[in-house]
This record gives structure tokens, C-alpha cells and sequence, in this order.
């Protein structure tokens, strides 16, 4: 096998890593109460302090140039930032199978924008294979959407619809960054971004509500129970490696074929739940295994 083959074949391993990662980590945080904001705080919290002593241990230096800063800046606020916020503000009001499936169209986006900004050619493999892969989703989460349609429901579509563009922007960024930058790097100001936001986002909230005191109670509250550390080791997993993994990825083989792995993420997430809440798998899952094997064989066609 040559060098080309073996980064290709690093590239799908990565990519799966991520994909899996990203599915086993709402598992984590799924029955917990605390407000999105604070979640997201920590899960970013979490993932700086590691990457912190890492890049310590490592000697990595986390000087960049000025134009390089402010797109690591918008790649956090963009994605565990805005993305992050609008998607489980979306869960609360369609479901979360609903708001995953129009969240996920972030694929779509990434692959027109990566055509557009001319960081790949998208063939017709690709745009095939995104489509199929997209299908197998809704098939796979389709016995569990909400159906009730009202003003919230329409809110809801639009902020997961709104999320996949912020996570597709994210996606273009993040694989221009790769090119130029240590994952470390990355993960590390795309962190303190996405924090910085969230702390804003939060001091915004409460003094609207005039209701710090009681949050900052709240908080400190939160940091000494158990469920602390679920929300940072799935901080670690999603933000970190996760994220690192799908930056190798997209460092191997540009924004589709990444981008079409994590469409296992859901189905991964369904698939875990048999264990953890005793689902049942149902048919459907089954056929969406299958269609998205099937999307993800098509638009690998270019390396064979």
C-alpha cells in the first residue's frame, strides 16, 4: 500500500472515530437538567483545560498570526458556539430526532461552500452520495419525529436549519485551518472562543432576569456533583478527540467524505441506546445502516 492509500485510509479510520465519538456522547448528558448554556461552558472548560496541559507537556506554541486568530475566533463561535446553542434550543422545541436530521444538513452546506470558496471540487459522486446518506438519516430517525406542527415547531426547524449553515461554516473553516495549523491549535482558541461566548451568553441571561445570584449558586452547585463529570468527559470526547479526529479527516480527504461519516453519528447515538435505555432497533435503523453504507461507497468512488 502506498503513502496515498495509507493517508486515505487514515483519513475514513479518523472519521470514524469521530463519528462514533459524536454518537456516544448525548449519552452522556442526555438526562441532565442544567440549562444548554451551562453544558456548553463546561464541555469547552473541560476541553481547554486538557489541551492546555497538553500543549504544555508537548512544548506547542499558540502564536498565530492575526488573520489566522480571527478565523479560529468564527470557526468557535460558529460551531461549539452558535451551532451548538441553536441546536439544543431546537431539541427542546421539534425533538431531537427532527432537529438532528435538519441540523445534519450542515453536510450539504460544507460541500457547496468548500465548491464555492474552490477548496474542492464536489463531483457528482459526491453530491449522489450526500444525498443517499441524508435519505438512510430520515429513514433511520423517521418513527420518532414530531409531528405537531405550531409556531414553536416552526422556530425549532429554523434554528436547526440555522445551525447546519453555522456547522457547515464551521466545517470550511476547520478544514482550512488543518492545512496550516496543529489540531491542538485549533481545538485550544476554537475553545476559548466558544467560552468566551458562552460566559457573555450567560452574563447576558441572568442580568436580563436579574437572577445572577441565584445562577452563580447554581453553577458553583453544579461543579460539585457527579453529573460534572459526565458533562466534561463528554466535553473531552466531542470538543477534543472527537473533533481532533475529524480534523485528521478532513486533512486526508477534504469535506465530503468526512462529512458524510458523521451521518452515522444519530444512528450510532440510537444503536448505544439499546444498552443505556433498553431501546429496541428498529427496522428502520437497520435500512438507514444500510442506505448510508451504500451513500458513503458512492462517493468513495474517486479513490478507488
Amino acid at each position: 500500500m502506498d503513502q496515498e492509500s495509507l493517508f486515505v485510509l487514515q483519513g475514513y479510520l479518523a472519521s470514524i472515530v469521530a463519528s462514533f465519538l459524536w454518537g456516544l456522547s448525548p449519552l452522556l448528558i442526555d438526562r441532565i437538567k442544567w440549562s444548554s448554556y451551562t453544558i456548553t461552558l463546561i464541555r469547552n472548560l473541560s476541553t481547554l483545560s486538557i489541551v492546555s496541559l497538553i500543549m504544555i507537556i508537548m512544548g506547542k506554541t499558540v502564536v498565530v498570526k492575526l488573520e489566522i486568530l480571527i478565523l479560529l475566533m468564527i470557526l468557535g463561535l460558529t460551531g461549539p458556539g452558535l451551532a451548538d446553542q441553536l441546536f439544543v434550543e431546537s431539541i427542546k422545541l421539534i425533538g431531537v430526532n427532527m432537529a438532528t436530521i435538519l441540523s445534519y444538513t450542515y453536510v450539504f452546506w460544507a460541500s457547496y461552500m468548500a465548491h464555492i470558496v474552490a477548496l474542492e471540487r464536489i463531483s457528482i459522486y459526491d453530491i449522489a452520495g450526500s444525498i443517499i446518506t441524508f435519505t438512510g438519516l430520515v429513514i433511520g430517525l423517521s418513527n420518532r419525529l414530531n409531528t405537531n406542527v405550531d409556531k414553536k415547531y416552526l422556530i425549532g426547524v429554523i434554528y436547526s436549519l440555522v445551525s447546519g449553515f453555522f456547522w457547515g461554516i464551521a466545517t470550511i473553516i476547520s478544514r482550512i485551518m488543518v492545512l496550516n495549523l496543529d489540531p491542538l491549535v485549533i481545538v485550544f482558541f476554537r475553545s476559548i472562543s466558544a467560552l468566551l461566548l458562552m460566559i457573555l451568553l450567560i452574563t447576558l441571561r441572568h442580568c436580563f432576569y436579574l437572577n445572577l445570584n441565584r445562577q452563580v449558586f447554581s453553577i458553583y452547585h453544579v461543579l460539585i456533583t457527579r453529573d460534572f463529570l459526565l458533562v466534561s468527559t463528554s466535553g473531552l470526547l466531542s470538543f477534543l478527540v472527537a473533533y481532533v479526529s475529524f480534523l485528521t479527516g478532513l486533512a486526508f480527504l477534504g469535506v465530503v467524505i468526512p462529512s458524510i461519516i458523521t451521518l452515522f453519528s444519530p444512528i450510532i447515538t440510537l444503536i448505544l441506546s439499546k444498552y443505556v435505555k433498553k431501546y429496541t432497533i428498529s427496522r428502520e435503523v437497520l435500512i438507514s445502516i444500510v442506505i448510508i453504507l451504500i451513500g458513503l461507497f458512492i462517493a468513495s468512488v474517486k479513490y478507488f
